[in-house]
């Protein structure tokens, strides 16, 4: 007589192996979706970034309309007879300003060191904000601005820069 033996059920290496399987395609999807966050984190940092610089070049732009301080004492107009390339800071040709969104006033930075990554204002939790003006060229009826909004994560330090030139137009 024959003895028949049901074998069901799973062998120890069997389960062993199905388990890795799964336990690498769960590290994969977790994988992904870390990545997925972090990029779409560093996407907001960056879109806020660049509003807050185009915001800063919107302000300067309506102090010079409206010609307020840009020093304690001076107005928007006394930069048309400047010559801000001739103030060379630090590795920084112009002046490194502080922006006063409440009163739409400037100020600069004054110092050796004024355009140092320390001077950088805070502008937003974790963004801060760095103002820089020269001539362009040799003319002292353009002004270039250059706004840098930068911000540190886990991957290092990063940044939205903006750039334009304003005109004594009036």
């Amino acid at each position: 007589m024959k003895k028949y033996t049901n074998q069901s059920g799973q062998s120890l290496l069997e389960v062993i192996i199905a388990l890795g399987i799964a336990v690498a395609i769960i590290i994969s999807f977790t994988s992904a979706t870390i990545n997925a966050v972090r990029n779409a984190q560093f996407a907001k940092n960056q879109n806020q970034a660049t509003k807050l610089a185009q915001e800063t070049i919107e302000i300067i732009r309506t102090i010079r309309d409206q010609d307020k301080l840009v020093t304690a004492t001076a107005p928007w107009s006394s930069l048309w007879t400047t010559n801000m390339n001739s103030l060379q800071i630090s590795g920084y040709r112009g002046t490194c300003y502080l922006l006063n969104k409440t009163n739409f006033t400037m100020s600069p930075i004054l110092g050796a060191d004024s355009c140092n990554n320390s001077n950088d204002e805070i502008v937003e939790d974790i963004f801060k904000r760095k103002i820089n003006i020269t001539d362009d060229g040799t003319i002292l009826t353009k002004k270039t601005i250059s706004v840098k909004i930068s911000w540190f994560d886990n991957k290092g330090t990063h940044s939205a820069d903006v750039t334009t030139i304003l005109t004594k137009w009036q």
